[in-house]
């Protein structure tokens, strides 16, 4: 992995560990929800505007690295490249 690749996969991580795991008690408390859903959209938009323009491309190929196995770091992939 290059040095772009790995200070994204990094960033990814990081951010990734800031966010609680969704469990079944915040599956079944709208509130609880609303605020995960509200603290991984900013999440992803601050991982985004991080990335910059490249950032499409280096999710994309972060989604095939390691980071493909967890779960919240793909949530948060995910919504970050929707933010692009």
């Amino acid at each position: 992995m290059d040095e772009p690749m790995v200070r994204a996969a990094e960033l990814v991580t990081r951010v990734a560990a800031l966010i609680p795991l969704p469990s079944d008690s915040l599956t079944g408390d709208d509130t609880a929800w609303a605020a995960f859903e509200a603290l991984l959209a900013e999440a992803a938009t601050l991982l985004a505007r991080t990335l910059g323009h490249d950032g499409r491309a280096v999710l994309s190929a972060l989604t095939a690295s390691p980071l493909g196995a967890n779960p919240l770091c793909v949530l948060l992939m995910e919504r970050c490249s929707h933010t692009f």
